[in-house]
């Protein structure tokens, strides 16, 4: 008993540290020295930079002249009779006082062949290292950052790899040894990084660099663009279900999960978010959705003059003459479409989902390119920099509330447009459908998830657990069931069919990605079933003629692509919106998900607060008493860390004198944030640090997360009347006594009695904190700051 009640304690201590303001994310903007060629309106200089958006600035770009940097531009510098565009940039530090900014070398345009010569050698290396901290000093920057697109790749040889952390290193270790030598901070070393599966195999020796790095932005966009031949978004979230093979690497999800399974750790990765969009010019304008046949590139906007790329308010003067704008559920991305002009961008919707994703996911902050493609001049009606400002926003509120609905979107009239049949895709409609002339996705949309399938985990005597240990183990007589000990005690799961268990990684997996030579039988994969052809009949009318033709046609649906591991959905915005989790248009291709991937977050638990928890009622386990404890049947699912953490949180259903102990302390606080590595080793063992979901699908292959990748719907169910069984229970309803948050608003205040802690009200419910040693709340921006700039901290200090 008494290692549960340890357990208990560690679980609400890990709680309320994650309640402490996270550090401050890093927001990395780029500003392009090219900008300033832009005509009129979209001309950019330093000057039009809000310094107190972004944490570092990066200038793009430096160019290497042999093993040293030099400025690119005319203008960079400064002479005699003209102040340098590197002075005016840096100016920018006299403004905030904590920016940080950095000089990029490198770019797409200046490809490998510089890189390659300057790397050769260690003596060429050591060359570049030495002078650049030089440069660096003389031009005032904090820190340089490598840009090379990319090494091993685009002519540079294999053993670049190599030679690019060999580089890094180097620099590292001279700029270290500059910053001991002169007793100033040493310079920052940073990276952008690709995103695409084939160029991190092949470029990076991901451990070693992120070591020596003091951060890497990882270039999630132009993921897609007019060098394919169908439409796609930029820099989409998640997959789409329309996605076979190497094409659902290309997200913004998979490839930042990628870099933390190959040994970077997410404190040192921040997410690349793009203020542009990537345009395409459609074969046939009538048939404008996703992965719609393309000629080439998009018309080149007025301002940044570039076929295929149009900046945010090049966007905005698109929407405003005619175009329509539509939302991707899936990839949680717009795109606009005018005549035959198609572009996939990010609004302040998308962006804010993403931020919110970043934040539930754990890595260290946002990089954008590029500051100058924002709407700066206030050309779009919303004020000056929409985009950065609904990041910003996003990163720094403590408590951001969702919005009241999804983003609106202008759903065209069928009426407006002629109407034909394009071919049917079984992602974006049931297959026995014809097509609308405008593809695009419902707001309203719902989904029935139905009951808790039988892979519903259960306390078993089947299996002797080791003492004191938390593990997996597989079942010895089923290759589709495994156990999870807890504690002493066994619980017996079952995969979600026709997925097996794979002891390799600790998850339930293809089976053709498990070897299991067990005589038990498991269930077979249902095959996805196929709809009869359909007959439709069509009017086909073309602006360019006056015939119409009727013609009926049979239309056979293609055959679904090959299953992929199902992708768990989440709402970012924790919303109560069945629409929110498996798509239903994915039908029996898409295997059913384990029971727990989909959980929503309750009062008790390590994720989100939900501000109505009476109404939600979780399944947990418990050791079997005497008295049956009451159960509410839910079809919530959830994750196995919530899971456990339910488990041990709720031990107060037992008796004596340890769980009036447990049932007097306080429920932990609502969290945004993620358990840490080293609380989750604390309270689930070392082994749990590099698992999948350990109960659930595989996302991806090739996708291995730590467990404190939790991302979950967020949902209030309507549920039947409480029955009863020894193994749930159902957690007490919230305190109803006047407390300090009473009458408040939701959000973090300063604890009126001890300067060093906090208390944030959400719902009229008091949840401390604390923060760091020598750091108090800042109640101005809700964040942790040393104490001697806290106002009352001082005057605390004076009284005592």
């Amino acid at each position: 008993m008494s290692i549960l009640l340890h357990s208990v304690i560690l679980l609400v201590a890990s709680s309320l540290q994650l309640l402490v303001v996270e550090a401050q994310y890093r927001r990395v903007c780029y500003y392009t020295n090219w900008a300033q060629y832009r005509p009129n309106e979209g001309k950019y200089f330093p000057e039009d930079v809000d310094p107190n958006m972004c944490t570092h600035i990066v200038y793009a770009f430096a160019k290497l002249n042999g093993n040293r940097l030099e400025a690119f531009e005319w203008n960079d510098e400064t002479t005699d009779w003209m102040r340098g565009m590197f002075d005016r940039f840096n100016d920018l530090k006299m403004k905030n006082r904590e920016l940080k900014t950095l000089l990029a070398v490198g770019g797409w345009n200046m490809a490998s062949k510089p890189f390659t010569a300057m790397v050769d050698t260690p003596a060429s290396r050591r060359e570049f290292a030495t002078t650049s901290v030089k440069f660096l000093r003389d031009k005032n920057f904090d820190g340089l950052d490598l840009d090379w697109e990319y090494p091993a790749n685009r002519g540079s040889p294999p053993e670049d790899k190599v030679k690019y952390s060999q580089l890094v290193s180097e620099l590292r270790r001279v700029f270290d040894e500059e910053g001991r030598r002169t007793n100033r901070a040493p310079l920052l070393l940073t990276s952008a990084v690709a995103a695409g599966k084939d160029k991190i195999d092949t470029a990076y020796e991901i451990p070693s660099v992120c070591r020596d790095m003091d951060f890497i932005s990882i270039m999630t966009y132009d993921l897609h663009g007019s060098w394919e031949d169908v439409t796609g978004h930029n820099s989409p979230l998640l997959p789409h279900s329309g996605e076979t093979g190497n094409q659902r690497y290309l997200n913004m999800d998979w490839a930042s999960n990628y870099w933390v399974q190959q040994g970077c750790p997410k404190d040192k990765l921040v997410i690349g978010m793009g203020l542009y969009g990537r345009s395409f010019t459609l074969k046939d304008p009538y048939d404008n959705g996703l992965m719609a046949p393309v000629k080439g590139k998009g018309e080149a906007g007025k301002y940044t003059r570039e076929g295929g790329f149009l900046s945010y308010y090049e966007i905005c003067d698109m929407l405003a003459t005619g175009g329509q704008s539509f939302y991707i559920k899936e990839q949680e991305a717009p795109y606009a479409v005018k005549g035959d002009q198609w572009v996939g961008y990010d609004d302040v919707d998308s962006l804010r989902i993403k931020v919110q994703w970043m934040k539930q996911n754990g890595f260290s902050g946002v990089m954008v390119w590029a500051l100058d493609l924002d709407d700066f001049k206030n050309h779009c009606g919303m004020g000056t920099y929409p985009l950065m400002n609904a990041i910003n926003k996003e990163l720094l509120g403590s408590t951001p509330r969702p919005p009241l609905s999804r983003p609106n979107r202008v759903m065209p009239n069928p009426a407006d447009r002629p109407a034909i049949a394009p071919p049917v895709n079984s992602w974006e409609q049931p297959p026995s459908q014809p097509k609308p002339a405008v593809r695009q996705q419902s707001a309203s949309s719902s989904t029935n998830h139905g009951n808790i399938p039988s892979t519903m985990p259960h306390l078993t005597n089947e299996f002797n657990c080791p003492p004191n240990v938390n593990s997996y183990h597989a079942n010895p007589k089923s290759c589709d069931e495994y156990y999870i000990c807890a504690d002493g005690l066994s619980f017996k799961f079952k995969c979600a069919s026709p997925l097996l268990w794979n002891p390799t990684n600790n998850f339930c997996d293809w089976p053709e990605n498990v070897r299991c030579e067990k005589l038990v039988k498991t269930e077979p994969a249902q095959p996805p079933r196929r709809p009869p052809p359909s007959t439709t009949t069509t009017r086909q009318t073309r602006p360019t003629t006056t015939t119409t033709t009727t013609t009926t046609t049979t239309t056979t649906p293609s055959p679904r692509p090959p299953p992929q591991p199902p992708v768990q959905q989440f709402d970012p915005w924790g919303r109560p919106n069945p629409s929110w989790g498996p798509n239903p248009s994915w039908g029996a291709s898409v295997p059913q998900s384990n029971p727990f991937a989909n959980a929503g977050n309750n009062d008790w638990g390590l994720a989100r607060q939900n501000t109505n928890p009476s109404n939600v009622f979780f399944p947990v386990p418990v050791v079997t008493t005497p008295t049956p404890v009451p159960v509410m049947p839910t079809n919530i699912d959830m994750d196995f860390y919530n899971w456990i953490a339910l488990f041990f949180r709720n031990l107060h259903s037992m008796s004596g004198p340890q769980g009036d102990i447990i049932r007097a302390m306080p429920p932990p606080p609502p969290v945004l944030g993620r358990m840490q590595p080293q609380q989750q080793q604390q309270l689930f063992g070392s082994h749990q640090q590099h698992q999948q979901l350990p109960f659930g699908t595989q996302q991806q292959s090739q996708r291995v997360l730590p467990p404190s990748h939790i991302d979950m719907p967020e949902f209030t169910p309507q549920l039947p009347e409480p029955s009863a069984s020894p193994q749930m229970f159902v957690p007490p309803p919230p305190p109803t006594t006047a407390t300090f948050c009473t009458g408040k608003q939701d959000g973090k205040y300063p604890d009126p009695v001890d300067c060093s802690k906090f208390i944030e009200c959400v719902a009229e419910r008091d949840y401390r904190g604390s923060c760091p040693a020598g750091t108090a709340l800042d109640a101005t921006y809700g964040i942790c700051d040393y104490t001697h700039k806290i106002t009352r901290c001082a005057i605390q200090s004076f009284q005592g």
